[in-house]
């Protein structure tokens, strides 16, 4: 009989709106809710996640191990895990650095470990698995990544897809005829998200003769690169950048299509809230994408590099409003059958019985 776990410690690295993080704040917020008893121990947590409502505490390496980087005072750590009863620790990403790996080792309980992405740091990936007795994979795509690239074992992985409370999302029918429709992407700006490439896109979307508004949001180093292109391709007038996020949903609930443009193979966090806001997603054929996203159902997947591909299949659902909308309610419905934040609890608290026994 497995043992029930109502005690668990989240380890991070430096928490900000990457989709990761945004997943791990909100599986924390949902076990917090259902009883369990929680803490998160992290490098820092950065500014603009500051505002988002967290219900359980939240620490610092400083706070409970001493002065960074020399984890000096580990016992006040040791404390901190004796009044608590921790049961199960928790690793959310790769970015723990050298200071946290040494954190690790001071926690004589069950690791388990969820890398966000197969591009993930492989050194970091492997030294956390090592530690870890259950490594959860977001999709089948990932697991085979892991498994070929990490050389993580089959029988350590877990696959435990993303999830999300739907309910918490108001249904946001696109294309009505009242306004000017919008489309957007919203990401961390950095090297290697697509905006480039959606920033073409769009120059042919409006080429094509079709009225639209356009939105990149997100913050990061790219940011400047980003704006030249769009001032070279002449679409001051057509894009609006949107930046200091504290909550990347506020964004997307404005817009009428919704654009992943990058063919990395990551959580895909933005798009299940889209896609639970009833919004239809473009987005690039990946593994994980594929796994989330029913091609021509709950919205359009387009081939890796084509930017041409990209801009059709905007253009499409600009030009046929009811698909739009027909696609945005089976995206909805995909979200609360397939990728609910009951189900990613129920099977996080499998795992974690798993990880004890």
């Amino acid at each position: 009989m497995s043992t029930p776990v109502e005690s668990i410690v989240a380890v991070a690295g430096r928490v900000s709106l990457r989709s990761g993080y945004l997943q791990m704040l909100e599986l924390l917020q949902s076990l917090s809710a259902r009883g369990c008893e929680v803490a998160l121990v992290c490098a820092r947590v950065q500014a603009e996640v500051g505002s988002r409502e967290i219900s359980f505490p939240t620490h610092t390496w400083a706070q409970v191990a001493g002065r960074w980087p020399s984890l000096r005072g580990d016992a006040a750590f040791q404390e901190l895990l004796q009044r608590r009863k921790v049961q199960v620790v928790h690793v959310h990403g790769t970015r723990l650095g050298r200071a946290g790996h040494r954190f690790l080792r001071s926690v004589a309980l069950p690791v388990v470990f969820t890398p966000h992405s197969a591009g993930s740091d492989l050194r970091e990936t492997r030294q956390t698995h090592r530690r870890a007795v259950k490594v959860a994979a977001l999709s089948e795509h990932l697991r085979e990544g892991l498994m070929n690239r990490g050389r993580i074992p089959r029988d350590k992985l877990v696959v435990v897809p993303p999830g999300l409370e739907v309910n918490s999302y108001e249904l946001h029918l696109p294309l009505m005829k009242s306004r000017v429709p919008i489309v957007g992407t919203v990401a961390p700006l950095e090297p290697g998200r697509g905006q480039s490439d959606f920033l073409e896109a769009v120059r042919l979307v409006l080429d094509a003769g079709l009225e639209a508004e356009f939105v990149v949001a997100g913050d990061g180093p790219a940011e400047r690169a980003i704006r030249r292109q769009a001032e070279a391709l002449k679409l001051e007038k057509h894009v609006t950048f949107v930046t200091r996020i504290s909550d990347y949903a506020d964004v997307i609930s404005v817009l009428d299509v919704f654009v992943r443009p990058t063919a990395s193979s990551g959580i895909g966090h933005t798009v299940l809230q889209a896609m639970a806001m009833g919004k239809p997603a473009v987005v690039i054929a990946t593994g994980s994408m594929l796994e989330i996203v029913e091609d021509g159902n709950t919205g359009l997947v387009v081939p890796k590099k084509s930017v041409g591909a990209l801009a059709a299949a905007i253009e499409r659902l600009l030009r046929d409003p009811p698909l739009a909308r027909k696609m945005g309610q089976a995206a909805r419905q995909r979200v609360a059958e397939q990728f609910s934040m009951d189900r990613l609890v129920k099977q996080t608290l499998r795992m974690y019985a798993e990880a004890v026994q």
